[in-house]
């Protein structure tokens, strides 16, 4: 079957050198049914957020500090 991916990011950039991103995402499991998950791959549904800092220094050079974490749904496994 099919999955979705759903992403949002917001870009706020107060100065030409400062660029704040703020984001979050959404992916659907590819596993349809808690009868075919199993203890190898437990994959469920999960949520993102994501948030980034950068600075240009220049038109050649930009560095960037991000942080990302997953929230997972929970989820059973009953494949006996």
């Amino acid at each position: 079957d099919n999955t979705w991916r759903y992403q949002l990011i917001a870009r706020y950039t107060p100065t030409p050198n400062w660029i704040f991103n703020l984001g979050g995402n959404y992916d659907q499991t590819p596993i349809p049914s808690v009868a075919l998950r199993s203890l190898s791959l437990p994959e469920t549904n999960s949520y993102g957020l994501v948030t980034a800092v950068g600075r240009k220094f220049g038109d050649n050079l930009t560095a960037q500090l991000s942080y990302a974490h997953r929230f997972y749904q929970k989820g059973s496994i009953d494949n006996t």
